[in-house]
């Protein structure tokens, strides 16, 4: 009986260590960077509240940090504004969810060197598993390996490919420099995207008929957007944002099916966007969101 008591107090003690260790922490972190000659201010400052982010993790969970900085901006009369900005992949032993307070950041000019310092106030949680090390390419105007692409040119057909090595689901997402975040997959209509192990996916083409495919787009009179694509896969199942439909079609509310018409938010400002994929990944420890800047021109 007391071995029994005995090993019944340890397995709680492990469980309640084990969703110690998955909990949601609050972190703050700090960088100071050189603003080089190759690197225009916006782009500087949002690289410095990037490793402020990373600095906050680095702090409490560990890392072996392999980064990929990726910053989002918008270009307009020749300057760039950053419009907003995601920590970047890397091997990172937590993963950061929000921020809890406006960055603060501060320019400094010292004997002509531009510094930029920031600090940072936020969530952040544990890496708790390995990484599923899935696979995926942009292509444009063609489906196979040739048609490799990195930017895309205004009227190009785009498509993605996409592997995993285990089972699971997939949502992808286009922000363009307007702060609009369109949601890609699951397609209208269809509540998720499943797919299998080790198969090559490719979005969205349909040979049946091939006139169907994303289009890339400036507004009227841009020379050049910068966008952003965002792959989220978990093995667990996807929710991408919802609304309900009222009669007059203005009730906006995420994660409330009742018993009205749901469909996909086609316009998702990227502030609410980030809020739902902080919910996200609060609520799924698995899931993981990739991202490539996009940058879409007119064709010369």
């Amino acid at each position: 009986m007391m071995y029994k008591t005995g090993l019944s107090v340890f397995l709680l003690f492990m469980t309640a260590l084990s969703i110690h260790s998955q909990r949601i922490q609050t972190v703050e972190g700090y960088s100071r960077i050189e603003q080089t000659d190759d690197m225009t201010g916006a782009l500087t400052r949002a690289k410095a509240i990037e490793q402020a982010r990373f600095d906050a993790i680095n702090a409490a969970f560990g890392s072996n940090i392999s980064q990929n900085n990726v910053t989002f901006i918008r270009a307009e009369n020749e300057k760039s504004t950053t419009v907003f900005y995601m920590m970047g992949e890397s091997d990172l032993r937590g993963i950061w969810i929000r921020d809890t307070e406006k960055p603060r950041v501060e320019k400094h000019i010292t004997d002509g060197v531009v510094i930029w310092e920031a600090w940072v106030k936020g969530e952040a949680r544990e890496r708790i598993q390995a990484k599923v090390e899935f696979e995926w390419q942009l292509l444009a105007n063609g489906i196979d390996n040739r048609h490799q692409a990195e930017e895309l040119h205004d009227g190009d057909a785009f498509y993605v490919r996409f592997r995993s090595p285990v089972d699971g689901h997939l949502m992808m997402f286009f922000a363009d420099g307007r702060d609009v975040v369109t949601c890609l997959l699951p397609e209208e209509n269809n509540d998720y995207c499943e797919v299998e192990a080790n198969e090559w996916v490719l979005f969205h083409y349909n040979p049946l008929a091939p006139e169907e495919h994303w289009l890339a787009t400036l507004p009227k009179g841009k020379q050049m957007e910068y966008n952003q694509l965002y792959v989220v896969f978990s093995p667990n199942k996807l929710m991408p944002p919802k609304r309900t439909r009222n009669k007059d079609d203005s009730d906006l509310e995420h994660y409330n099916t009742e018993e009205r018409e749901i469909k996909h938010i086609s316009g998702l400002s990227f502030k609410d966007f980030h809020k739902y994929l902080g919910r996200l990944q609060r609520g799924d420890m698995e899931a993981q969101v990739e991202k490539m800047l996009v940058k879409i021109s007119k064709r010369d």
